[in-house]
């Protein structure tokens, strides 16, 4: 795991494997989980997602924050700076020292592939840094040298959340997951 700062982080949490896994992974950090409700599912779906989140965090011994975020679409992109304006407002409420997200080395390959597919130049191959600075809060991502599979071994034991939706071919980002990514690992 890359080093982070010192001081509180707030740790983007869905109670996926992802995030669950790095949870787990700073557990002596501390870090404050920080849950978002895109309001994208229907009621009962997302009051069974926040209490299953809530038994996660408690299970991981760690507090938990809840915030609401109404995308102005459905888009990927949409919903993803809702949620960053979101948790930079609770990282700034809760004074830590930056977000922490569970992105790894397999989101890292995918973002290079999916801006080279886009036609994007050499800026498009710098990809998800470690470290970036938005709005006057850090974006900490300190799994970028661990595989997806690492974070999914550590949060086994605490029942993360499965989102149907990370496998979903809708999205361009779901259908590079699913289908090209494993025809270029068969290569």
């Amino acid at each position: 795991m890359l080093p982070l700062p010192a001081g509180r982080l707030l740790l983007a949490f869905s109670g996926g494997p992802d995030s669950v896994g790095l949870a787990a992974g700073l557990r002596d950090r501390e870090p404050l989980l920080a849950y978002v409700d895109h309001r994208l599912r229907g009621r009962r779906a997302a009051r069974d997602e926040r209490l299953r989140v809530r038994r996660i965090a408690d299970r991981l011994g760690l507090g938990l924050v809840r915030t609401r975020v109404s995308p102005r679409s459905g888009s990927e992109a949409a919903a993803r700076s809702a949620r960053y304006g979101a948790l930079e407002a609770l990282a700034r409420k809760h004074g830590c020292a930056g977000i922490v997200t569970a992105h790894t080395a397999d989101d890292r390959a995918e973002t290079v592939l999916y801006n080279l597919l886009r036609g994007s130049g050499l800026r498009g191959l710098a990809a998800l840094r470690p470290r970036t600075v938005v709005r006057g809060v850090a974006r900490l991502r300190p799994a970028l040298d661990e595989r997806r599979a690492d974070l999914h071994a550590r949060a086994a034991p605490f029942e993360p959340v499965r989102d149907r939706s990370n496998r979903s071919t809708a999205f361009a980002r779901g259908r590079l997951r699913e289908l090209r990514l494993p025809a270029l690992q068969r290569l």
